[in-house]
């Protein structure tokens, strides 16, 4: 949120999309975890899709603060993905997103506190909004994502988030009734690729 408030969203989604790099490296040194050649492929075509996608927009300024923090926030994710999964190895995943979402709603509490953000009073729409903002994509999403950990190499997994771009954007046609250009149809189906490699890889695997 930081980088998105200091650069353009198209700078800070491309930047942002270098996660699995790290994620992939992580996982070789720290679990051992072998990369297999496909990865590299499917990571290739994922990123290009996702550079297709933010094609039009990287023209617009950006500043080297936001894409640095852009930088540091991938690192992060990674780093998590690292440490969750390590975590997992000793956790239910019950027990694992049970302790994160507490600590995280502690912390969200303690936020608000000082910053003195009202937490009430929102209208029905906006609260069932939130509500399904909660339990879709971080609840179960994140709870799915936590259950994978232990059942698939880290490499694929950090990877296949890289079909969301390319998702939101299809949402935003059926929902939001945006228009979808040539650019984003060759995006959608690069990522859409990328990910159907890693399934195949781990099919195999099995």
């Amino acid at each position: 949120m930081l980088a998105a408030h200091h650069t353009s969203i198209a700078h800070m989604v491309v930047i942002y999309a270098t996660n699995p790099i790290y994620a992939i490296w992580g996982a070789y040194t720290f679990f051992n975890e072998p990369i297999a050649k496909r990865v590299y492929l499917a990571y290739l075509a994922a990123f290009l899709g996702i550079l297709i996608l933010m094609y039009e927009r990287l023209a617009q300024g950006f500043s080297l603060f936001g894409n640095m923090m852009a930088l540091f926030s991938a690192v992060l994710h990674a780093g998590y993905f690292l440490s969750a999964k390590k975590a997992r190895q000793f956790q239910s995943n019950i027990s694992f997103s049970v302790a994160l979402y507490l600590v995280s709603a502690c912390g969200f509490y303690l936020l608000t506190y000082f910053e003195q953000t009202q937490l009430v009073n929102l209208s029905l729409r906006a609260s069932i909004a939130v509500g399904l903002l909660i339990l879709l994509p971080t609840l179960l999403g994140h709870f799915l994502m936590t259950y994978l950990m232990n059942t698939m190499a880290l490499s694929k997994l950090s990877f296949s988030k890289l079909i969301e771009p390319g998702l939101s954007t299809l949402f935003a046609y059926f929902i939001l009734s945006e228009q979808i250009s040539s650019y984003i149809v060759i995006a959608f189906t690069l990522t859409s690729v990328a990910v159907a490699l890693g399934i195949m890889e781990s099919k195999t695997n099995k």
